[in-house]
C-alpha cells in the first residue's frame, strides 16, 4: 500500500522499490537480493555518485524472527533519508527517525548553525579590531605619559637575543644546561 512521506511514523516497516528515495532513516531488514544486500546512491547527501552496499541482518533477511529487528550492528544496515535505492528491486526496512529528526536534516541544521556562529565570530573580530584602531589613534595619541609603544616592541624584539648571549656565557661557566621556566619573564623586564 502506497503512503505519503508525511504519514510515515517511527517503527513502521516500509517497502521501498528500485530508484525510489528513502522517506526516513531506516534499518535494512530484507531485500530482493541474496543475503539482504541493497545498493544505494547517496549523491543527494554527500555528492558521491558511487553506489554503496548495505546489508541487512542475516536473521531478518527473510523476516522470520521479528525480535531481531531490535538488533542494529553498524552503518552497514542504515539507510539515510534522501538516499536512493539502485540495482535492487525492493527492500524492507524499519523506520528509525522521520521528519526533522532524520540524521541528514540534523546534520544540515548543525552545519548552518556552525557557519552562522563562524560569521558572527569574524564580524565581532573585525569590529573589535576597528574599534581598537580608532581608540589607539584618537585617544592614546594625547596620553604622552604612557610611553612609546614602538620602544616597547623594539625592546621586546632585541632583549631575547641579549639574554641568549648571557645564557650561553653562563652555561659555559657552570657546564650545565639552564632552563627557562617562565615565559612572561621577558615581558616583565621590558615593561619595568
Amino acid at each position: 500500500m502506497a503512503t505519503q512521506w508525511k504519514n510515515v511514523k517511527v517503527g513502521d516497516i516500509l517497502r521501498v522499490e528500485s530508484d525510489q528515495m528513502f522517506p526516513a532513516d531506516m534499518v535494512l531488514l530484507s531485500s530482493s537480493e541474496p543475503q539482504a544486500m541493497a545498493y544505494i546512491e547517496t549523491s543527494n547527501l554527500d555528492g558521491e555518485t558511487n553506489l554503496k552496499i548495505r546489508q541487512g541482518l542475516e536473521c531478518t533477511s527473510h523476516l522470520t524472527e521479528m525480535h531481531a529487528i531490535a538488533e542494529f550492528h553498524c552503518m552497514s544496515q542504515l539507510l539515510l533519508r534522501g538516499a536512493r535505492l539502485k540495482h535492487t528491486r525492493w527492500i524492507c526496512g524499519a523506520v528509525l527517525y522521520t521528519g526533522h529528526d532524520a540524521k541528514s536534516n540534523i546534520d544540515s541544521i548543525t552545519n548552518q548553525r556552525i557557519l552562522f556562529l563562524f560569521f558572527i565570530l569574524i564580524t565581532l573580530a573585525v569590529v573589535s579590531a576597528f574599534g581598537a584602531y580608532l581608540y589607539d589613534h584618537r585617544k592614546l595619541i594625547h596620553a604622552y605619559y604612557l610611553g612609546f609603544k614602538g620602544a616597547f616592541h623594539f625592546c621586546s624584539f632585541w632583549l631575547p637575543f641579549k639574554k641568549r648571549t648571557e645564557l650561553q656565557d653562563y652555561q659555559q661557566a657552570v657546564h650545565r644546561a639552564m632552563q627557562k621556566r617562565w615565559s612572561a619573564q621577558l615581558e616583565k623586564l621590558v615593561a619595568a
